[in-house]
């Protein structure tokens, strides 16, 4: 349970920083999104449950492969628009 927990954030943070690489917030927006999703806990199952639902270890995990996990991008992209917003 711990491993696949651990494989959910590991997926999570390596999504954002090859979504947002090259930007100058990479940090803050990783820490945003990273906080919120721990914050609202319903979010955090969600993404979760979509991550085990598609992988059954974590070697399948590649960039390739999260791409088409629509939760995952959408949480990506709401943290990206939400930190231009504050900003």
């Amino acid at each position: 349970m711990q491993t696949l927990i651990f494989s959910c954030i590991i997926t999570v943070a390596s999504n954002l920083i090859f979504r947002i690489a090259s930007s100058d917030t990479t940090a803050t927006a990783l820490t945003f999104t990273t906080y919120y999703l721990l914050s609202k806990r319903e979010y955090w199952d969600r993404l979760c449950d979509e991550i085990r639902s598609k992988f059954n270890s974590a070697d399948e995990i590649t960039h390739a492969a999260v791409v088409h996990l629509p939760f995952l991008d959408a949480v990506i992209h709401e943290g990206k628009y939400t930190l231009v917003r504050e900003s």
